[in-house]
């Protein structure tokens, strides 16, 4: 017997008031209880009730199997089971305490009903629903595809993620065909999200024949104050899945419920803030949540914003990602690099014991900064690092800097180094703010508290309504304080004062014996640094000083520069050129294999060709730009009509060496075009020196 539709009450407080709501939505194929049961136990029914006793707890059932993604106005469309979410939530909460805050918990497709609840918000005649996104204090999504992939729309991840969890093949293609609506969807949630507590979570391990459903790039939306995470040894149908408070995965989506509740906060900052002598007790705890989370985030969000730069990922972006194999999607360039026997690369990332760094060397053009890229999307990494020994408890936190000597200032200097590692882990975890920035944190809390209480009672003079409550202006307070106090701090922080923060970071992990977050830093490009040689030197010791400390893991690529040579020399690391020869092999045949041209050839030719591929392997040395600049120049010489003599002949004389075969390409620019590309070297040149680049 199918359950009954609409919002199901899973726990009520009976001797006091509920000061908070919290509504679990499922996804494709799943239910108000399979989705968040493990064997008998449903956790939000049996388990939460007893970690957040002030909270009513609900989960919404729906028809996840008929749902019609373009009938808008059916009802079984998307539309149409948010807008009976919406009425389920506006009846349920029809009482003395209808405006607690509402916290909503959604996996996979339901986060699209957790954003679709907004549409009716500006509506005069949905008053009732549209106080519903004033009241909503946060958001957490389990595996919810807010974007599409590279490689998949947003359509095909949805759809993906019905499959798994058993959702009809109808609805599934209707996914696909409707992706445009799901993105349309998640760019109007993006404009209203920022007034509210946001966490990603994503699973850790791909489905078996499946692989990753939702990948990371997917499942986290932009913005310093998402938080973002991964559910350790959870695949997207598990990661909603507990059946005891021990299991890490639970332990990360209370302790977030929590910190949205302002539960895992000091009260201390409260005393004076002027509470009315009729408001009742849990009037008042409401009102001491509400100002925790508050003040608490508005000098938290002040320290971030003055470390974050707009071009903190911009390098990361730009950099070539790994080549995928066209004839097995599942395998790719540089997937060695989590094999086990490998280049005991993996066995660094699971060695619980020691930290260490791990240096990457390489010649110019070998794909460094490809690996590096490779090593931070991919999964694998999360999953190693964090399995280590069976004792481990403490997750890692991760920082990625790519530098870049063409760059911006903070993409080429030890300045833009320290800011994004300060920037990225912090986000992550804001409860290290106050230990990094002690005195700042301390005199922008009080400065944070005095401006939150004046807006508290101005917001208060301005209405005389009878069911006035504090917290429906909190979001708006929160933004303008935090606007008003970045203004009035105007942080600067110089270079050496940025060291020490860094260095005190990584301090801070190094000494919690209490299961606090262990860091993984991964650092592309170090000999692209702008500086002096004393800066190399200087900085180079600083990364290993940080990497001998306990629970501090970094991983560094750069040129095999004798002054590298002298720092990390009793590091465990690697030569990139010695390791490649298969990467580059399936490269050139994948090339070679999409040119009908080359086909041709192959059938005409079927021993000589792959001698010519085998030429190009050997004599590339590993070096992957040396091989994708001759690989596109054959190319162009086969559709001329070079016949394979002159192919083969061709590679004979190029010369292995990078530098000297760029010249060798511009020495042979034919001469009605020599004009042109004077011109484009002298604007390269002038933006290079002007200190910006072109795109």
């Amino acid at each position: 017997m199918s359950p009954e539709p609409g919002l199901q009450l899973f726990f009520r407080p009976e001797k006091e008031d509920a000061v908070v709501d919290l509504v679990f939505v499922h996804g494709l194929g799943g239910g108000h209880l399979s989705t968040w049961s493990k064997g008998d136990t449903c956790w939000p029914r049996d388990l939460l009730k007893d970690d957040i006793p002030l909270a009513t707890i609900y989960s919404y059932e729906y028809d996840s199997k008929i749902i019609k993604l373009a009938e808008s106005t059916s009802r079984t469309s998307l539309g149409g089971h948010a807008q009976s979410l919406l009425n389920e939530i506006a009846r349920a909460r029809r009482d003395a305490a209808k405006h607690r805050p509402i916290i909503f918990v959604c996996h996979s497709l339901g986060g699209f009903g957790g954003q679709a609840k907004y549409y009716h918000n500006k509506e005069p005649h949905h008053a009732m629903l549209g106080s519903i996104l004033k009241e909503t204090l946060g958001v957490i999504f389990l595996g919810t595809p807010h974007r599409g992939s590279i490689k998949a729309s947003i359509g095909r991840l949805t759809a993906n993620a019905g499959k798994v969890l058993g959702a009809s093949d109808k609805l599934l293609r209707a996914l696909e065909c409707d992706s445009d609506l799901l993105e349309q969807q998640r760019q109007s949630f993006d404009l209203i999200r920022r007034s509210l507590y946001i966490v990603c979570l994503r699973e850790d391990l791909p489905m078996t024949g499946l692989g990753m459903i939702v990948p990371e790039i997917s499942v986290f939306i932009d913005g310093s104050d998402v938080l973002k995470e991964a559910i350790p040894g959870s695949d997207h149908r598990t990661m909603a899945k507990f059946a005891a408070r021990s299991e890490k995965g639970y332990t990360i989506v209370v302790d977030y419920i929590r910190s949205c509740l302002g539960m895992n906060n000091s009260a201390g900052v409260l005393e004076g803030l002027g509470r009315g002598a009729d408001e009742s007790a849990g009037e008042k705890e409401k009102l001491i949540l509400e100002t925790n989370l508050a003040v608490m985030n508005i000098t938290n969000q002040c320290i971030l914003l003055s470390l974050f730069s707009p071009d903190i990922d911009q390098r990361h972006a730009t950099i070539t990602p790994a080549h995928r194999s066209v004839v097995n999607s599942h395998k790719s360039t540089f997937d060695w690099i989590f094999a086990k026997p490998g280049p005991s690369f993996r066995d660094w990332l699971e060695c619980e014991s020691g930290g260490g760094l791990f240096w990457i060397s390489g010649k110019a053009g070998s794909g460094k900064s490809t690996l590096a890229k490779f090593i931070a999307n991919d999964p694998r990494l999360h999953r190693f690092l964090n399995r280590g020994d069976e004792g481990r408890v403490r997750p890692f936190l991760h920082a990625k800097f790519f530098f870049w000597a063409a760059g911006t200032a903070t993409q080429r200097t030890q300045e833009g180094l320290y800011r994004t590692i300060l920037f990225q882990i912090l986000s992550k975890c804001p409860d290290l703010i106050r230990t990094v920035f002690p005195e700042t944190w301390d005199l922008l809390l009080e400065a944070a508290l005095e401006m939150y209480q004046a807006e508290t009672v101005a917001d208060r003079k301005l209405t005389k309504r009878e069911d006035y409550k504090l917290t429906q202006h909190a979001r708006r307070r929160t933004a303008l304080c935090i606007d008003k106090l970045v203004a009035l701090a105007g942080l600067r922080w110089p270079s050496s004062d940025l060291l020490n923060r860094t260095s005190k970071l990584f301090s801070a992990a190094a000494s919690d014996d209490k299961g606090g977050p262990c860091m993984f830093v991964l650092i592309d490009g170090l000999d692209e640094l702008v500086g002096s040689e004393e800066d190399f030197e200087e900085l180079s010791a600083q990364i290993m000083a940080w990497s001998r400390l306990p629970g501090v893991k970094i991983c560094v690529t750069s040129r095999p520069w004798t002054i590298f040579e002298t720092t990390f020399g009793g590091a465990q690391s690697f030569r990139l050129q010695d390791l490649t020869s298969g990467d580059v092999a399936m490269y050139v045949s994948d090339s070679f294999g999409e040119s009908p041209l080359v086909r041709v050839l192959q059938a005409a030719n079927p021993r000589r060709v792959p001698d010519l591929h085998q030429s190009i392997v050997t004599k590339a040395e590993g070096v992957f730009l040396w091989v994708r600049l001759v690989v596109r120049s054959l190319l162009a010489g086969l559709r001329n009509g070079d016949e394979l003599s002159v192919l083969q002949q061709r590679v004979d004389e190029l010369p292995a060496d990078l530098e000297r075969l760029y010249k060798h390409m511009m020495e042979r620019i034919p001469q009605r075009y020599w004009s042109t590309s004077s011109r484009l070297f002298t604007v390269v040149r002038l933006m290079t020196e002007a200190g910006s680049t072109p795109e």
